[in-house]
């Protein structure tokens, strides 16, 4: 189904069940590639310009999780992406602009994609459910489809490349983690199902989990509706950690926060333009603060951090709706591609840096060039192709993108 641009007269409107339009479903991160046909049974309801807008914020934020996988530094990171160590006045005075641009865009503001993705497949999970047994193991058929078969597909797709990379050269894409020779079929099967070597994959992973316990979280929301937004609040900036590695706390907390937005139809309208100005003006206050202090200190900058996450994603919430719509329409022309640029680009990306710092010597201009050519290239090469599997061999784009 093709998708049209945003309707200016929708914008501002209450997100409410009494005021929507059917449009495409986009219920999981492989629905939100696009391209879905409705069936009887699609039942998911939102405004036509909601609809686009995580749509289309969605696309900004896959570029941006290009962006992040870009770069150059080698940042350590704690749980839920916090930076843990501060670098040495010796590597900053060697490369200032270079370290500055990196921890700003990839080390503070990169942090929200994976927390808005959650949050957004949440909301979309729980907007229009009614929590029964044979909806959510309806739900649940159709998650075979859209999360469990690109996982393994993707999976497979770069365990290959790497294998096919040590055949040529000797190398490994991925370091740790990643085998640089032979291995067995248990270990083959191990790395499909567990450590998957493209590093987009964990986030489908920790949604495939998340899902399973969402009885459990809708029992929760309807005795405690708004409320629940309290009790996510006081985890999610609690020391608490969860144990169970990737599945992170904030991964958790942001689906549980989009979860209950959409339980309750909430009215996510910001209706000034001074509010919106004002969300966005804080979260970049926040993220160069945060940045700042990363870099120079070794502090603990949890609180700082997980403040900037919230007012992140308040942030580019705002922001989108102070873009004219000739942007907007822009955004939804490439919209249906998000989901396939997410998963193509590595490990594509990787194998660029790879071959590009081979024949190039490492400079500061040399590793700007790369942090912000190379996401550009695989973004245009991965979109391009794309669009061309999507318009020659569109059942097998619908299988590479879960639907």
């Amino acid at each position: 189904m093709s998708q049209s641009a945003p309707d200016p007269s929708v914008a501002g409107i209450k997100v409410l069940p009494d005021d929507i339009e059917k449009l495409l479903p986009v219920e999981s991160p492989a629905a939100l590639s696009g391209g879905i046909t409705l069936t009887a049974n699609d039942s998911l309801r939102t405004s036509p310009y909601l609809n686009h807008k995580i749509r289309n914020i969605c696309l900004i934020l896959s570029v941006m999780v290009v962006l992040n996988h870009s770069r150059t530094l080698d940042f350590e990171y704690g749980r839920d992406g916090i930076v843990l160590s501060p670098l040495s006045p010796e590597q900053i005075v060697k490369a200032p602009f270079e370290i500055g641009f990196q921890h700003l865009l990839s080390g503070a503001m990169g942090r929200i994609t994976n927390p808005f993705f959650f949050m957004a497949s949440g909301f979309l999970f729980f907007f229009a459910w009614k929590p029964t047994v044979p909806s959510w193991s309806g739900k649940i058929r159709k998650r075979i489809y859209t999360l469990v078969l690109p996982y393994l597909v993707w999976s497979f797709i770069g365990k290959s490349m790497n294998y096919l990379l040590y055949l040529v050269d000797n190398a490994s894409l991925f370091g740790e983690g990643a085998e640089s020779g032979p291995v067995s079929t248990w270990e083959v099967i191990k790395f499909f199902l567990h450590m998957p070597l493209p590093p987009q994959l964990w986030f489908l992973r920790a949604l495939m989990v998340i899902i399973l316990f969402t009885p459990l979280l809708a029992g929760v929301i309807r005795v405690l509706r708004e409320k629940t937004l309290l009790l996510i609040l006081a985890f999610y900036l609690s020391p608490f950690q969860t144990p169970w590695g990737e599945l992170s706390k904030s991964a958790i907390c942001f689906f549980a926060v989009g979860a209950t937005l959409g339980f309750v139809k909430a009215d996510l309208t910001l209706r000034t333009r001074g509010m919106q100005k004002s969300l966005f003006g804080i979260w970049i206050a926040l993220a160069g603060s945060y940045s700042l202090l990363s870099m120079f200190s070794s502090w603990d900058l949890s609180l700082l951090f997980h403040c900037m996450v919230i007012f992140g994603i308040t942030g580019i919430w705002a922001m989108y709706d102070l873009l004219p719509e000739s942007v907007h329409a822009w955004l939804s022309g490439y919209a249906p591609y998000r989901f396939f640029i997410y998963m193509a680009s590595e490990p594509l990306l990787t194998i660029l840096q790879y071959k590009y710092f081979e024949l190039i010597r490492p400079s500061q201009l040399n590793d700007m060039v790369e942090y912000l050519g190379l996401p550009f290239f695989v973004v245009l090469l991965c979109g391009t192709t794309g669009y061309l599997l999507r318009r020659r061999a569109e059942r097998f784009y619908l299988f590479l993108s879960g639907g």
